[in-house]
């Protein structure tokens, strides 16, 4: 889930699927159906599709600040779990 977020939140910022995709390395169908992925998930219409690009619904501003959160918090959670100890790491 935490890239499809990512991959919504570079279309938000960027304002076009096609930069999403660059941004996050992926062709654009992938990044389009992982976005289409994620709106079915959540049961809302996060972007306004236009032949100008993209822009953010009403649920989407909300949803955008959410998600720029949780990324946020899993990168750092990443991070910690990274610089434990090997011996930290085994069960």
């Amino acid at each position: 889930m935490f890239e499809s977020l990512k991959i919504f939140i570079a279309a938000a910022e960027r304002g076009s699927i096609n930069g999403a995709a660059e941004t996050c390395f992926i062709t654009p169908p992938a990044a389009l159906k992982r976005i289409n992925s994620l709106e079915a998930e959540v049961g809302v219409r996060l972007l306004e599709r236009s032949g100008r690009g993209v822009k953010l619904t009403r649920a989407g501003e909300s949803y955008y600040c959410d998600a720029l959160k949780i990324v946020a918090e899993g990168e750092d959670a990443t991070a910690r779990i990274t610089t434990l100890p090997p011996a930290a790491l085994r069960a």
